[in-house]
């Protein structure tokens, strides 16, 4: 992965092969970022994405393989108990014209994704914060 930090925001840029939410949740704790907003584009080789059961509150996940268009790529990073969480939903298409979307849970990059992430600095948001 390579970064590039700007005034209020820095563009990542993750390469083939990189799983997603846990290369997104390294780079926040290891730059001590403890609030952020992030948007995307890009493509995957899979993606892992969820679907919230209210009733189990637990997701189900559906597994999605094969060349992956990010159509739209839009989350957080907040922390709960002093570790990043990434809170991601992702809309991809499919070669033969269909869309999924969801929750991420995990994706792989195929060939380059990239993310502008937007530092939010403390603001004291939680994971926790909703349910």
């Amino acid at each position: 992965m390579k970064s590039k930090k700007r005034t209020h925001e820095t563009v990542l840029v993750l390469d083939k092969g990189e799983e997603v939410v846990s290369t997104l949740a390294a780079f926040a704790k290891q730059n001590q970022i403890t609030s952020a907003h992030f948007t995307g584009m890009g493509a995957f080789s899979d993606a892992r994405i969820g679907y919230f059961d209210v009733l189990k509150k637990d997701y189900f996940n559906d597994r999605v393989n094969g060349h992956l268009d990010v159509l739209s790529l839009i989350g957080d990073i907040v922390f709960d108990n002093d570790e990043p969480t990434v809170q991601a939903h992702v809309v991809v298409g499919m070669k033969n014209g269909a869309a999924t979307g969801g929750r991420l849970l995990e994706a792989h990059v195929l060939p380059t994704l990239e993310l502008v992430l937007q530092d939010e600095g403390t603001v004291g948001r939680s994971s926790r914060i909703g349910r």
